[in-house]
């Protein structure tokens, strides 16, 4: 027992989450989350070659599943985005590139609010495979 806490605040703290913190907040579900859906997901399903390495990153792939899940459940667009911001979800940080002497450096910028077309962007499966790797690039090029 005493390996998993150990591996889960390692987990944490690779990923970005304060560890003092952990078992105060809803941060040690996303941890056990993240464990399951990463076996789930990588493992079985195949989804993605490349997990989520950052809080912000697994952040964004949460939300994507959730908004997937309320489109299976027949929602339009407008009404996720109105269940995105009744149910309180913070709005992802997403990448933008900047423009800089032909390097690929993207800076993340939040959207101002949950709408159609942050919706049309999050429910995208390659569009969120591609902001989590460019996002990752964006947090590694800061380190």
């Amino acid at each position: 027992m005493n390996d998993t806490i150990d591996g889960i605040e390692t987990l944490a703290d690779e990923l970005g989450f304060e560890i003092n913190d952990l078992r105060k907040s809803e941060d040690f579900s996303s941890i056990i989350e993240y464990c399951v859906s990463l076996a789930y997901e990588h493992h079985i399903q195949k989804e993605f070659d490349e997990p989520p390495k950052s809080k912000n990153t697994l952040y964004l792939w949460k939300i994507h599943k959730i908004i997937v899940h309320r489109s299976k459940q027949h929602d339009d667009k407008e009404t996720i985005a109105k269940f995105m911001t009744h149910s309180n979800y913070q709005l992802p940080l997403l990448p933008r590139k900047v423009n800089c002497s032909g390097e690929k450096l993207y800076k993340l910028v939040r959207p101002k609010s949950w709408n159609k077309k942050v919706i049309e962007i999050l429910i995208d499966k390659e569009k969120v495979m591609l902001y989590i790797k460019q996002t990752e690039q964006s947090i590694n090029s800061q380190t």
